[in-house]
């Protein structure tokens, strides 16, 4: 299990323990996490648009699961009732909404008043584009010829996965195309005002998240150091640099 997902895993352990009793996880994919939820006994319920970028319908199907613990979004809309979830958990999938404001507003209809929304998922800011690896490729226009070869140089020095077997030219055109037709990343300032207008409030909570990842590997004393008030904003700013945000937030 990848290592966000240990890491919502344990928020909604924690959570649990203070009685939250259902918990949706937006862009649940292959369900792993829900999986994992139900086997410690919580009641989790996944949602996702199975897009053709990546598309686990037929593993869900497989599973089960499809209809039932797992719905398929229709459209934006989140096939529960008005304030069904105690909280709902998100790991990077809001790169991929094309109209952020509206997918929030669903969420903050399906959480209860004073739920919590604890979401993983990089802004444009962000320096290494996540989903190939090659650092700044998303901040170039579209069908820039700067563009192409910047990734193309930099997937010749060794830089990118998801190789697949791939020549570099193949796998440079494959993701130039699944960039441009399945990527929406937006600038912060423009994710912090979707977020002031939708919800009550939020808070940034990227030294948790670097804190839990250090003692995973048994580096106590620094997952305990970058907690402390004068490390913590230094801590948050790499983390939202280097990977992406991780958002608390109240509805």
């Amino acid at each position: 299990m990848h290592i966000n997902h240990i890491y919502i895993l344990q928020k909604c352990k924690n959570m649990a323990r203070a009685k939250t009793q259902r918990i949706l996880d937006y862009g649940c994919g292959s369900a792993e996490i829900i999986e994992a939820a139900r086997d410690l006994d919580m009641e989790m319920y996944g949602v996702d648009a199975f897009y053709e970028g990546g598309n686990v319908r037929d593993v869900i199907i497989r599973k089960g699961l499809l209809g039932t613990i797992v719905r398929e979004l229709e459209g934006d809309r989140i096939p529960f009732p008005d304030g069904y979830f105690d909280a709902v958990i998100s790991n990077q999938v809001f790169e991929h909404v094309i109209d952020l404001k509206k997918v929030m507003k669903e969420i903050f209809r399906v959480t209860k008043r004073d739920g919590i929304v604890i979401a993983i998922f990089p802004s444009k800011e962000v320096w290494r584009e996540g989903h190939c690896g090659i650092p700044f490729i998303h901040w170039f226009q579209e069908n820039s010829k700067l563009r192409y070869w910047w990734i193309y140089i930099l997937r010749t020095m060794g830089l990118g996965y998801n190789k697949e077997g791939k020549d570099k030219v193949q796998w440079v055109k494959d993701f130039l195309e699944y960039l441009d037709r399945f990527t929406h990343y937006l600038g912060y300032r423009y994710i912090k005002g979707v977020l002031e207008d939708v919800f009550d409030s939020y808070s940034h909570i990227e030294e948790d998240y670097i804190s839990f990842r250090l003692a995973a590997i048994n580096r106590n004393g620094l997952a305990k150091l970058v907690r402390t008030w004068y490390l913590k904003p230094i801590v948050r700013w790499l983390c939202r640099k280097l990977g992406g945000m991780v958002l608390s937030i109240r509805t």
